[in-house]
């Protein structure tokens, strides 16, 4: 090769700036502009978490995502500093998904930290749940915190949309 090209030599490049390019943490924290409090969204889990809901999640944002001062351990899980977070609560599956796809979840009540990095950012429109009973929306209680054990319908073309994003 060196009979082809001649002999390596060393250079320095400077670096280009100004590219005209966002930098991934720069449209991470727009994304992260674009949540709002009680807002579901989809969040991609490992695949040792994926069982059969898969290997996304959904949880409803409790508050604004805000950047940890810290590096924070919660419910057992390590959150670095000058990652953004936000509090929310999990859907979860309950039993498995209907013959046609739709699948049936309640609001657990328990208050997790989801990393913003891991919330699926391409869609477009809402994840929007519909109640079982007609007269049940995902809303807060008085004094805080979402009202659980309601049950809430999927239908399975918008899970199918979000499962085929991946």
């Amino acid at each position: 090769m060196k009979d082809a090209f001649g002999s390596v030599v060393p250079k320095n490049c400077a670096r280009a700036s100004d590219v005209g390019f966002e930098s991934q943490t720069v449209q991470l924290e727009d994304f992260a502009r674009t949540l709002v409090r009680d807002r579901v969204v989809a969040v991609r889990v490992s695949a040792d978490e994926a069982d059969i809901e898969g290997v996304l999640w959904f949880a409803i944002l409790e508050d604004l995502p805000i950047k940890l001062t810290e590096a924070t351990m919660h419910a057992g899980q390590e959150f670095g500093e000058g990652w953004l977070v936000a509090h929310g609560h999990w859907f979860s599956l309950q039993g498995t998904p209907a013959a046609n796809g739709d699948r049936t979840y309640v609001i657990l009540p328990a208050v997790v930290m989801l990393n913003v990095n891991s919330m699926l950012r391409v869609i477009t429109t809402p994840i929007v749940f519909n109640a079982a009973n007609k007269n049940a929306r995902p809303r807060r209680a008085r004094g805080g915190g979402f009202t659980s054990g309601t049950t809430y319908l999927l239908s399975y073309s918008v899970w199918e949309s979000l499962t085929g994003l991946l």
